[in-house]
């Protein structure tokens, strides 16, 4: 995700795997320290391969979403974040 404004921030992702629309997993990533004009990628896992997953459906939570670009790409090299399962 890329940080147009002018700060550093702190964005928290919520991520939720469902099949069929029913949820398997939810998961929140938070980015700690994107700063001001940096683009930020993290590696998300979702549930293990033993529970089938048609969809996974991620958006920013936290800051509101107009303080970033978006989300320009989940990369599968990693990146520097905390995972939290609820």
């Amino acid at each position: 995700m890329n940080n147009n404004s002018a700060g550093t921030l702190a964005p928290m992702i919520d991520c939720l795997f469902t099949n069929a629309g029913q949820p398997v997993e939810e998961t929140r990533v938070l980015l700690r320290g994107v700063g001001a004009g940096v683009r930020g990628g993290i590696t998300i896992y979702g549930p293990k391969t033993d529970s089938f997953v048609d969809r996974a459906a991620c958006r920013v939570v936290s800051p509101y979403p107009s303080a970033l670009h978006g989300i320009a790409a989940i990369d599968r090299d990693g990146g520097a974040g905390d995972i939290v399962r609820r």
